[in-house]
């Protein structure tokens, strides 16, 4: 069988080569690896699969098993051969082909990219010595080698080169002293069609040639496309592959138009300027070939080549401290300069929060905060580490909006205004941040639920510039027993005072739902809501509620008797409360008494209605002829009792809405005709 039958119908040649796999590898492999490419060799079924890898020289060649069986491959298209065709070559003319094209200097830009693992790799995948057009493949392969080993002394390239080549010329020799029980064929010379180049004969065309075609696989390996590389000369060709990676690949991700006027740049560089470009970094290559073609020549044929620039040190320093953070590589090389310098300037607590979760969300908030305008981005460095976490964990819509609003007026100082409505979210926590921040003496605050960082940083500031503040929490959230806990450990962190509600309201399902705060014994602030985000418009999810200032001396001195008694738990049914409803000493007959005075008009705001004597008040009012309009939480946040309860009222003839404009409707408040009432208590029989 000659190497032509070899190459028709390698099915036949590889039954050959497994007979003589069979003999020669009595012991069966040990690894998995060695095992599935015995099983590989072993299976007829399998023929064509592994005639494939053998002639497409695809087979692994990472362990001795499989280099014994290309060796074997070698070695059997060897013995088939006929007389007239040489199949291999000596040592000496090899040795000779490669010293007089490590010498030549005729290597192409391209080959200066090969690595050198590669380069020595690629040798042992030469399988097939019968043909002409492999043996250039051999001289291709130990001139990209001394090319890529350029840093090295020529004699130590071709020392590495040989010892490869000796290597499996050994492996060779073993097998056919296995295979032909120990008779070793004559050498073969090399074939007079394939003459050892010199220094002097090896033209520039013939490594041209060659180069092109590992210029053209280098090109669609890097992500060109098959029209554009076919349509390239031989010259463009191995002028582009001599590129840097990452610029070729940069051009690759465009589209063919692109591609192709790249080409034709680079091709119409002399080459001497061209020779310049190619000896720049990667950096500086990318940064020359983006410019027009007029530009990169008159920058290439200047006498000093543009340098890259100097590294920002900064940059640098910034980039070390974010990995030291916790931040990711990945994260941190993606990053902009001036993003980068930016982090570092951030708190370093949210840095390291940041850069404990996922590469994701470490790259949102890199984008959030390198975005902002440079007037945002000194607002919120000016911020407590508190305040940066809860801005930051906004939108960047909200993100910017609350950095970059204007600073409002002062608050009427009391005295100028008796009770000013504060609608939320509209109103956020400035008014309620405000009038605690103008406290001299004192700070009571009674509250269901608080975790707003706002409130909780000016309550901090007042008791460290010498404020009593005291603070009462309900112990039993309905629902999260225990969400009071963190506000409570900050606070007494704080040196505040903390105390949780009267045993009293928290009997049975009784709770302290009071949302109250006064300030100097002076001024009253009350709401519907909670002292947490949603409750004040800081967040993305907010609720409808109302806050109240109230700096009239009666309602006043009735919040801070009701405080005192609640806080050295005493008894206040004592106490006569005037303007507040206070539950459960007054809010049912207060309430009602405020429903039966409508004459003309009466709306209603509630989250939650389904205590039965409330619900009678209004549809007699409707009766008795006053419009009346009710509206309860949104669909998604309703009870089945406020459904149930929307239709007894509609059933009656009373107007009932669904809130639809936030999430949540968590207001408690009526208008009468010209009077109002807002509160914290739900219309449900523990509410009133």
């Amino acid at each position: 069988m000659s190497v032509r039958d070899i190459n028709s119908r390698p099915g036949e040649a590889l039954e050959a080569l497994r007979q003589q796999m069979q003999e020669s590898a009595k012991a069966k492999p040990s690894t998995p690896q060695q095992q599935e490419n015995f099983r590989q060799v072993a299976d007829p079924n399998r023929d064509n699969r592994l005639s494939e890898q053998f002639t497409r020289g695809k087979l692994s060649v990472g362990n001795s098993f499989v280099q014994k069986q290309l060796a074997a491959q070698l070695t059997q298209r060897a013995s088939l051969s006929s007389a007239n065709q040489p199949t291999s070559f000596s040592r000496e003319a090899l040795t000779s082909y490669i010293r007089n094209i490590s010498k030549s200097g005729e290597q192409t830009s391209a080959m200066r990219q090969v690595q050198t693992e590669q380069s020595l790799g690629k040798i042992k995948n030469v399988v097939d010595f019968g043909k002409d057009s492999d043996r250039l493949q051999a001289g291709k392969v130990l001139e990209k080698t001394d090319s890529a080993l350029q840093e090295t002394s020529a004699l130590e390239t071709i020392n590495k080169v040989l010892d490869t080549f000796n290597d499996l010329v050994k492996m060779m020799m073993d097998t056919i002293k296995t295979t032909n029980g120990g008779t070793q064929p004559t050498q073969p010379t090399l074939p007079q069609n394939l003459s050892v180049p010199t220094t002097d004969t090896l033209s520039t065309k013939t490594a041209l040639t060659v180069g092109a075609t590992e210029a053209r696989t280098r090109l669609l390996d890097l992500g060109f496309s098959q029209t554009t590389t076919k349509k390239l000369s031989d010259d463009s060709a191995t002028k582009l592959a001599g590129l840097e990676d990452t610029v070729l690949q940069s051009v690759a991700k465009k589209n063919l138009t692109i591609e192709q006027e790249f080409a034709g740049k680079i091709n119409s560089l002399s080459q001497d300027a061209y020779n310049k470009l190619i000896a720049l970094p990667g950096a500086d290559q990318a940064r020359i070939s983006s410019l027009t073609l007029e530009q990169m020549i008159a920058e290439l044929n200047s006498p000093i080549p543009t340098p890259s620039p100097t590294p920002n040190p900064d940059v640098a320093t910034a980039r070390t401290r974010l990995q030291e953070l916790g931040f990711s590589q990945t994260t941190i090389k993606k990053l902009p300069d001036n993003t980068a310098i930016r982090l570092t300037k951030l708190d370093e607590g949210l840095i390291r929060e940041t850069g404990k979760k996922n590469m994701t969300i470490e790259q949102e908030f890199a984008k959030k905060v390198g975005d902002l305008p440079a007037e945002a981005f000194d607002k919120l460095t000016a911020l407590s580490g508190d305040e940066q976490a809860r801005v930051t964990g906004l939108s960047y819509d909200l993100l910017l909006k609350e950095l970059t609003k204007t600073t409002k007026p002062p608050i009427d100082p009391p005295g100028t205004e008796e009770v000013k409505l504060f609608p939320m979210p509209d109103s956020t926590a400035a008014p309620i941040v405000d009038s605690i921040n103008r406290a001299k003496d004192s700070v009571d605050v009674s509250i269901y639920l608080f975790t707003e960082p706002k409130v909780m940083e000016a309550l901090k500031q007042a008791a460290a510039r010498g404020v009593r503040v005291r603070v009462m929490l309900e112990p039993q959230v309905v629902g999260i027993k225990e969400a009071n806990k963190p506000a409570e450990e900050a606070l007494r962190a704080a040196g505040i005072e903390v105390k949780a509600t009267p045993e009293i309201y928290s009997e049975g399902n009784k709770v302290d739902h009071a949302k109250f705060i006064v300030i100097d014994k002076k001024e009253l602030l009350f709401g519907t809501g909670n002292l947490v985000r949603s409750g004040l418009g800081e967040n993305d999810t907010p609720n409808r509620d109302f806050w109240v200032r109230d700096t009239r001396a009666q309602s006043a001195s009735e919040a801070t008797a009701l405080f005192d008694a609640d806080w050295e738990r005493r008894d206040t049914s004592a106490i006569d409360f005037k303007n507040l409803v206070v539950t459960p000493d007054n809010a049912s007959q207060k309430l009602f008494n405020f429903i039966d005075g409508a004459k003309e008009k009466l709306l209603v705001y509630n989250q939650s209605i389904s205590d039965q004597p409330m619900i009678d008040r209004l549809i007699a009012a409707k009766q008795r002829g006053v419009d009346v309009k009710v509206m309860i939480n949104s669909p998604r946040s309703s009870t089945d009792k406020a459904i149930q309860t929307k239709a007894k009222l509609e059933a009656a003839g009373i107007d009932v809405a669904y809130y639809r404009k936030y999430e949540t409707l968590h207001a408690k408040a009526m208008i009468a005709d010209n009077k109002a009432y807002i509160g914290s208590q739900n219309f449900t029989s523990g509410g009133l």
